[in-house]
């Protein structure tokens, strides 16, 4: 009984640390440059004939 749950352990262990992995991986990879791409900072544009 407790080599079974040593296994289901380790086995739970390696899954939560492929998650998180997986997870930082599409964070950095998919998520931060489309956050990065969609960031558009508002600019003064002087109109020569006021607003628009």
């Amino acid at each position: 009984m407790k080599d079974a749950l040593t296994c289901l352990l380790i086995f739970t262990l390696i899954l939560a640390v492929a998650g998180t992995i997986i997870a930082l991986a599409w964070y950095f990879g998919v998520e931060l440059p489309i956050q990065h791409a969609a960031l558009h900072a508002p600019t003064n544009f002087f109109h020569p004939y006021g607003p628009i």
